[in-house]
């Protein structure tokens, strides 16, 4: 009985990173393949602000803006599909993360969340590229950002019992071949 059970759990698949490190790609190529996906929810909070003025943005208000993507990361946590593998772009690690990377005390129930919401215990990191890097709207990061921005990625995932997966830097469906060889 208990077979049938983990055969419909959810499986949820971090594909971590910084900025430029070519996760959303991969999200997107795992939707056209037809898997669940939970998409970054960041900058679509960011476009929102801006379109309001509002100053609940990462370089205006972290702590305010961290809030709202981890509720949002919890509320795509429930929303995993049984039985499925479900690729999140991004984690509950990653609000703490970006937390630490700005010295900012993070609440306990974001950590007991954080604890509580467990993802697959293999994390997906695509590191920091270069060749692709570029800003944007809502990406304002330098290079140097990403690069710092990854350390802390690392070390946050790490401490809350992760392996980290680093996914080399070649095309995307190299990548995607290389994820599904690391599930089996």
């Amino acid at each position: 009985m208990s077979e049938f059970y983990e055969s419909v759990e959810a499986k949820r698949v971090v594909i971590t990173g910084g900025p430029s490190s070519g996760k959303t790609s991969l999200i997107e190529a795992l939707s056209k393949r037809g898997y669940p996906i939970l998409p970054e929810r960041s900058r679509l909070y960011i476009q929102e602000a801006q379109r309001t003025n509002s100053d609940v943005t990462p370089w205006q208000n972290l702590y305010a803006f961290s809030d709202i993507v981890l509720e949002a990361r919890v509320q795509d946590f429930h929303k995993a599909q049984l039985g499925e593998w479900n690729f999140y772009d991004r984690g509950l690690p990653d609000t703490l993360a970006y937390m630490h990377k700005d010295s900012m005390k993070i609440p306990d129930d974001w950590i007991a969340k954080t604890v509580a919401y467990r993802y697959e215990k293999r994390v997906f990191i695509a590191p920091a590229w270069e060749e692709i890097f570029m800003t944007d709207g809502e990406r304002k990061e330098a290079w140097t950002d990403c690069l710092e921005i990854d350390k802390y990625l690392r070390s946050t995932y790490e401490s809350f019992g992760y392996d980290l997966i680093e996914i080399p830097k070649v095309s995307v469906e190299e990548r995607l071949d290389f994820i599904f060889k690391s599930l089996l």
